[in-house]
């Protein structure tokens, strides 16, 4: 292999790996005894909380099975189809890193004890965030 294509896929593959990192660290935080209690604080019951910890780990699972499908496309694929698979990897590292800051930009936003419903009464900002 050419030099300058190994250094393309060196530097797309460390990429990857500073993209994803923040996302394994994040997943690792969903459910534990704060989130549950953030979660009571706002009302919601038992039988609402298992449903929520569901669909985000049906989501999480759904996106997890995508990038394990173009990883494994990325490690069949050779030399231009190589790079082209890192770059769709990549991309969709990005473009799942960028969802969640949304969503937790949109979390973050809501007022505490509000249970995410406009209108309701609720406690005072996240901390840091500012109308």
């Amino acid at each position: 292999m050419h030099a300058p294509m190994m250094n393309r896929i060196a530097a797309v593959s460390l990429g990857v790996t500073l993209l994803s990192a923040p996302l394994a660290y994040a997943a690792e935080g969903r459910g534990g005894p704060e989130s549950r209690q953030h979660m009571r604080g706002q009302g919601a019951s038992d039988e609402e909380m298992k449903s929520r910890r569901a669909e985000m780990r049906a989501m999480m699972e759904q996106r997890q099975r995508k990038v394990d499908e173009l990883a494994a496309a990325m490690n069949q694929a050779t030399g231009q189809e190589k790079v082209d698979a890192i770059a769709a990897l990549l991309n969709e590292l990005v473009s799942q890193r960028k969802a969640m800051q949304q969503r937790m930009g949109e979390r973050m936003a809501k007022p505490k004890g509000s249970g995410g419903e406009p209108g309701s009464e609720g406690g005072s900002e996240a901390p840091g965030m500012s109308r």
